[in-house]
C-alpha cells in the first residue's frame, strides 16, 4: 500500500478550547488530561497516531 504524505507549509490556529492540541508529524501523546465544564474532549483523526493513558473529566 502506497503511503499518502500531506505537508503544510504554516498552520495558522486562531482559536483554541482548553481541551484540544494540535499535534503534527508522527508522535505520542502521554497522559492528556482534559477537566472542564463544557461537553468535550479530545478527537484524533489520521494515520499512525498513538494515544495512552488520556483522561477526559466531564462534570456537571
Amino acid at each position: 500500500m502506497e503511503e499518502t504524505k500531506v505537508r503544510f507549509q504554516n498552520i495558522n490556529v486562531n482559536s483554541i478550547s482548553s481541551s484540544s492540541g494540535i499535534f503534527v508529524g508522527n508522535n505520542t501523546q502521554g497522559k492528556f488530561c482534559s477537566v472542564t465544564k463544557e461537553n468535550s474532549g479530545l478527537v484524533v483523526t489520521g494515520d499512525r497516531n498513538t494515544l495512552i493513558k488520556n483522561v477526559t473529566i466531564i462534570k456537571s
